[in-house]
């Protein structure tokens, strides 16, 4: 930018089923939602056909790179609590402090993004909507592994929608497993091993070597 800011520019496909109508209400819905714990839209261009938003830079990337490359530092116990409550508090205020109340719909490790000092933002609001609007759809849209049963059963989305998937990204941030690759399977097994009991020791990410405090 002229300003000699750096950010983070989404160009959206020219064959995007998105019009310009459509594109115009994400724009106006993204413009009013402002929180340290969101990725801000900060400009948008709609020219000649071509659409594009323009957010603030996370130089850290997203939390799923950081959980499983390898070539990434591994995140700290402390930090991975850090993170998850930047995300809560991204997603109190979109249910309890934005105006009408916001329903993201995809909450996963790939959508949290971080900056400089690993401070979590939540991000891509594509298929964000606000709460009374457009709850309904026939094809479920999220991604599998996080989405609310109750949610494919019912094609409604809620805020519980969300606080669902947000319990399946503290179980990842916990584990250090993707949902997609049988993460819920994975901690209900480790919690009948051990006889009611939650056996933290068999859930908790093997790379943390112990250090965690529950």
């Amino acid at each position: 930018m002229l300003t000699g800011e750096t950010v983070a520019v989404k160009v959206l496909a020219t064959d995007s089923k998105q019009g310009e109508k459509e594109f115009q209400t994400e724009v106006m819905l993204l413009g009013r939602l402002h929180h340290r714990n969101l990725v801000n839209l900060v400009g948008y261009c709609a020219e000649k056909g071509q659409h594009m938003l323009v957010y603030v830079y996370m130089s850290k990337g997203s939390l799923a790179s950081h959980l499983y490359s390898e070539n990434l530092e591994l995140l700290s116990w402390n930090l991975r609590v850090y993170i998850a409550l930047d995300v809560a508090r991204g997603l109190e205020y979109l249910h309890d402090g934005a105006a009408p109340p916001v329903i993201h719909r995809d909450i996963k490790s790939s959508n949290i993004l971080l900056d400089q000092s690993m401070r979590a933002r939540v991000a891509d609001f594509g298929l964000s909507r606000e709460e009374m609007v457009d709850k309904h759809a026939a094809n479920i849209r999220g991604t599998f592994g996080y989405l609310d049963p109750e949610y494919i059963s019912t094609r409604t989305f809620t805020k519980k929608s969300d606080v669902y998937s947000f319990g399946v990204l503290l179980f990842e941030l916990i584990a250090g497993r993707n949902p997609l690759q049988g993460l819920m399977e994975y901690v209900e097994l480790a919690a009948m091993s051990t006889e009611g009991k939650v056996g933290w020791e068999e859930i908790v990410d093997s790379r943390l070597d112990g250090k965690f405090d529950l």
